[in-house]
């Protein structure tokens, strides 16, 4: 299960590699003028505030859904393992690599 993010607007179609990025506790909060829009397997989340897109994959997409505030990254991982029929520790590395990016692109509180 891929879960890649790449800038739209990015001449160079630049797939972010794995790092060791570092987490906010906080639950993730979406920015209200970010908004995600699906098309076909993959998803544009839309920056109105800076007027950037930026494509994501469906895992990605479903992260961010579970994105509002209120689930912990733990419950986020939890939800989205669940979905797979994974164990939570499966997939921990990537969510949190997902959130991280989400944090990068700007579109998280």
């Amino acid at each position: 299960m891929p879960t890649d993010v790449r800038h739209a607007d990015s001449d160079t179609g630049t797939i972010f590699s794995h790092g060791a990025d570092t987490m906010d506790l906080r639950p993730p909060t979406p920015k209200k003028d970010v908004a995600l829009q699906r098309v076909g397997q993959e998803a544009i989340l839309h920056d109105r505030g800076n007027g950037q897109a930026h494509v994501i994959n469906e895992s990605a997409a479903q992260i961010w859904e579970l994105c509002d505030g209120q689930n912990t990254h733990e419950q986020i991982v939890s939800a989205f393992a669940a979905a797979y029929a994974l164990p939570a520790a499966d997939v921990q590395a990537d969510v949190q690599y997902i959130l991280a990016k989400f944090h990068e692109l700007g579109v998280l509180e």
